[in-house]
């Protein structure tokens, strides 16, 4: 499940990068069981961290496998990520 993560969190992050054509910098992701509830009280979150919240459903029909994956960011230069998206939809409007 880590790797599917891995996939995932390249092909998002890839894409939002490619579209702003700024470079993002982000680390493998971490595989959590727990409720979306419990992850966002957690003691590894700061009052002050921004969260976005990307969710994939999945299915592996061999495996007999089906969950899943949601990738929480925590993104420490949200206002710069935030000016990104912005001078990207005057550029296009």
């Amino acid at each position: 499940l880590s790797e599917v993560g891995n996939i995932v969190l390249n092909g998002v992050m890839g894409t939002i990068g490619n579209v702003l054509h700024e470079p993002l910098q982000y680390s493998l992701p971490t595989y959590v069981e727990s409720s979306v509830n419990r992850l966002l009280t957690s003691p590894d979150f700061s009052t002050d961290t921004t969260i976005i919240l990307v969710q994939t459903h999945f299915s592996i029909q061999a495996l007999q496998v089906t969950g899943d994956i949601i990738l929480i960011f925590k993104v420490g230069s949200f206002a710069c990520f935030l000016r990104s998206i912005y001078h990207y939809l005057e550029q296009i409007s």
